[in-house]
């Protein structure tokens, strides 16, 4: 999911401010119109060239990758792709990957050293880095979970520029890095004119055409349509009735005020189909009372939420295939005294059910392909590595060598990759599904 790293000056963007802003940080806003100066856009006299990101990012040293032709996996049908040291306490999540130019996308943070987080860009064909990026002063503030007054703080920074120049920046490496074309910062569109980001207690939009940016509402983690034109997150739309989470969604086109979407309650996992047309999400349904587990179709022009099927079981997440015509919901046993997952395959954008499948293991948090082959990580108690051909019912399940892998992205037909995280590397390792061999499952530890 990233970006275009791209090298310009920018001509000057006045941000219109308010002159009696307070200089502390701390001091709580008035309400979201207190930074009513920065919703509104002020068009450039002319389109500047794009920015170039992070000018003023803290001098981090680039990872040195290690040669992952050296890495020997001992686990048939897994190489490594990627490898580079890992610092005592580092915390690593593999956010996206590109099956067309075979990169991907890893955030880093370091709670231990109290370094800046730093988001690293890989080529997995080569086992290169090919960018590596962190917020600067102004945007790391900008966007820390205590900041209550959102991007006015920059102001009292003296960095409105600078938090601009890097929202952009960040924006463009995310457009050239691919899908999702999101992090845990900032959403984008893959063209890179228009993203959402969260600071403080809400979630602000802008365009790269325009020096401005606009409060959306309630904060949350947005993903945004491939044509720019709507975003969706799921937040808390009313504190004071009960703060329920529900599915926000705003169309750019109709303007700024979010909707939330009735009908679906504990929201998770939205997505949006890929004509954008569809937003896909899972959640409990009010429509009976009984508080089963959904899959949802929202019509986001008509407001509406249509339950596609719902299915019993206690936790469960829904994956999508990168078509968005196929789903797989993946659900554990309710019983503790009973271990396995009931995955049930499902059509897209009917919600027609295909086949329901058992797997003698809990796993869940999975990743499908176009082809209906479905991969997660279980645990019985060992690690393993699980994957299921929903068409045929074939299962393989290979036991694990080392530390567990948490699954990410499939690269190409048949292999995916997963990142592993051992004392002191951080490797992304490719997996083949026709090279892994079935191991006999461990009987259930409880």
């Amino acid at each position: 999911m990233l970006r275009r790293s791209l090298l310009a000056g920018l001509a000057p963007l006045p941000f219109l401010l308010s002159a009696a802003c307070s200089k502390d940080e701390n001091a709580p806003s008035a309400d979201a119109a207190s930074a009513s100066a920065w919703n509104t856009p002020q068009p450039s006299a002319s389109a500047p060239p794009p920015p170039e990101p992070l000018s003023t990012a803290p001098a981090l040293a680039r990872p040195a990758p290690i040669p992952a032709a050296t890495i020997k996996t001992g686990m048939p049908g897994v190489t490594a792709a990627y490898a580079q040291p890992r610092g005592p306490g580092d915390e690593a999540k593999l956010v996206g990957v590109n099956r067309e130019t075979h990169e991907a996308v890893i955030e880093l943070r370091r709670p231990v050293s109290g370094a800046p987080p730093q988001v690293l860009r890989v080529h997995l064909g080569r086992g290169e880095l090919v960018d590596a990026w962190s917020p600067t002063h102004v945007l790391g503030r900008v966007t820390a979970p205590g900041n209550r007054r959102g991007p006015e703080l920059a102001d009292a920074l003296n960095g409105t520029q600078d938090l601009w120049n890097d929202l952009q920046g960040w924006a463009n490496r995310m457009a050239a890095a691919g899908p999702p074309w999101a992090d845990d910062l900032l959403a984008s569109n893959p063209g890179g004119n228009r993203f959402v980001f969260t600071a403080g207690v809400w979630n602000w939009t802008a365009m790269a055409s325009h020096a401005g940016i606009q409060n959306l509402g309630p904060a949350g983690h947005a993903r945004m349509t491939s044509d720019g034109h709507m975003a969706a997150w799921v937040g808390v739309a009313d504190r004071i009735r009960g703060a329920v989470p529900k599915v926000l969604v705003v169309d750019f086109d109709a303007g700024m005020a979010p909707f939330s979407v009735e009908g679906v309650v504990l929201p998770q996992e939205l997505t949006w189909s890929v004509d954008g047309k569809t937003l896909y999400a899972a959640g409990v349904s009010t429509a009976d009372g009984g508080g089963e587990r959904c899959l949802f179709a929202i019509d986001p022009r008509a407001h509406k939420a249509t339950s596609l099927t719902c299915q019993p079981g206690g936790e469960r997440s829904v994956s999508f295939s990168p078509s968005t015509k196929l789903a797989v919901i993946a659900a554990l046993a309710p019983e503790p005294s009973k271990v396995h997952t009931d995955l049930t395959f499902v059509s897209l954008p009917d919600g027609a059910v295909k086949k329901q499948i058992r797997v003698p293991v809990e796993g869940r948090e999975g990743i499908l392909d176009d082809d209906g082959v479905y991969a997660f990580e279980a645990h019985t108690p060992a690690p393993l590595l699980v994957v299921v051909e929903m068409a045929s019912g074939k299962k393989t399940i290979a036991k694990e060598v080392g530390d567990p892998l948490v699954v990410g992205g499939w690269l190409g037909k048949r292999s995916f990759v997963g990142l592993r995280t051992a004392n002191d590397v951080l490797r992304v390792d490719r997996v083949d599904v026709d090279g892994l061999t079935s191991t006999a499952v461990p009987p259930p530890v409880h």
